[in-house]
């Protein structure tokens, strides 16, 4: 079973600010989000750290399991650069369709 210490959220909505709320202090919890969606109150409250879509390399290493919760098309460009920049760490997909 994988041990996960460090939780980075891509797309900062309802979904991941359930499961970050309900993972509280077990991990280090980052969040990212774009300027203009930014909730700071709610980032801020559940995440350890905030970081912009563009902050890839800051936000993309050291992490061990990255939670993707964007529309489904946004998924594909942030596969495609994680893939791209060669990160290691498990990748899961909560996103939906509306």
């Amino acid at each position: 079973m994988a041990k996960f210490k460090h939780i980075t959220f891509v797309g900062f909505g309802v979904m991941a600010a359930s499961m970050a709320a309900d993972l509280g202090s077990q991990f280090t919890l980052r969040a990212v989000t774009s300027a203009k969606h930014h909730n700071e109150i709610l980032t801020n409250y559940l995440a350890d750290e905030v970081y912009d879509y563009d902050q890839i390399d800051e936000w993309s290493k050291n992490t061990d399991l990255i939670v993707l919760c964007c529309p489904v098309k946004r998924n594909i460009e942030l596969l495609k650069n994680l893939k791209k920049n060669k990160v290691t760490a498990t990748i899961i997909d909560i996103s939906s369709t509306k």
